[in-house]
């Protein structure tokens, strides 16, 4: 295989204008049955056998008599009727609007880990499609995804087949897609301590596919918001943070035991902390600062010598 690959560079030369016989091959490497397919009586033993990688797409070589030969001898053909040259060209597509939108639908949905048959996409007819090489082609969004849903926008996607070989087309597509998401059922303010009763669950076309949106909270666990949500807004997953059992700043109340007696006093939070921790508490009443832990998201408390 390392001979056909080092005779195949020494052996091609770029193609001159008026090339007589052309195979098309459609996938990353050259198949004896495309050659079979352009060189009448070419009849190869072995029709799959893989004879040397095909030209990039738009780029054709013609091939040499004596590489043919070579070819030949691979396949099990007969190399009786040979002719001095053949032009090898990579077969290419040209999307159409459906095929754009199929390529648009599959590279979105993976870009944003949905069903693609959530997946609306409009592709309008008015612009030039691009011509990706035959065959199997994976493809993926360059990017972020589209924001608006209501707009067209220029998607940059890139395709690469079996070989390796990649290539970044321009399609532009009308993107939305069908889902659920949380919205606010009245203005909440930053660091304001919220729950499922806070928000609604909200059907139909996402407000952007650039973002992440919640779609339920568990019922035990405490929650924050990162900044101001307005009533009717969509919750994305990074507005959100689990709060702590005690944040700074919550005021508790502070059990100081010491032997049978408890008293009991107001104290402001320094720091944040769980259930079990300690942590800097600031006594509302003297303004002295003292260790306690945390019994309840209401309670500290500390023992006295």
């Amino acid at each position: 295989m390392r001979f056909l690959v080092l005779l195949s560079a020494l052996a091609t030369i770029p193609a001159a204008p008026g090339a007589e016989i052309v195979a098309a091959v459609t996938g990353p490497r050259i198949k004896a049955r495309e050659i079979a397919a352009a060189l009448e009586g070419w009849r190869p033993a072995s029709p799959q056998a893989d004879l040397a990688p095909s030209p990039p797409p738009g780029s054709p070589r013609r091939i040499s008599r004596a590489l043919l030969e070579s070819w030949t001898h691979a396949a099990g053909a007969d190399a009786s009727a040979l002719p001095d040259s053949l032009l090898i060209e990579r077969k290419i597509v040209r999307l159409t609007p459906a095929s754009a939108g199929e390529v648009v639908r599959s590279a979105v949905a993976e870009k944003v880990e949905l069903d693609p048959a959530a997946i609306e996409v409009r592709v309008p007819a008015d612009q030039d499609f691009p011509a990706p090489p035959a065959g199997n082609l994976a493809w993926s969004l360059i990017g972020r995804p589209p924001d608006s849903p209501n707009e067209a926008a220029g998607l940059r996607l890139r395709w690469i087949d079996a070989a390796g070989r990649s290539g970044i087309e321009l399609i532009r597509a009308q993107v939305r897609a069908r889902g659920e998401w949380l919205v606010a059922v009245r203005d909440l303010s930053a660091r304001e301590p919220v729950d499922a009763a806070d928000f609604r669950l909200e059907q139909g076309f996402l407000p952007s596919l650039d973002c992440s949106y919640l779609t339920h909270l568990e019922p035990d666990q405490r929650f924050e918001l990162k900044q101001h949500l307005k009533s009717g807004a969509a919750l994305e997953s990074n507005l959100l943070r689990r709060r702590p059992d005690v944040a700074r700043g919550d005021v508790l109340q502070l059990v100081a035991r010491t032997g049978p007696v408890a008293l009991r006093a107001p104290v402001r939070a320094e720091s944040a902390g769980e259930i079990g921790e300690s942590i800097r508490l600031k006594n509302l009443a003297t303004g002295r600062v003292i260790v306690g832990r945390i019994v309840s998201p209401e309670t500290a408390e500390v023992e006295l010598p």
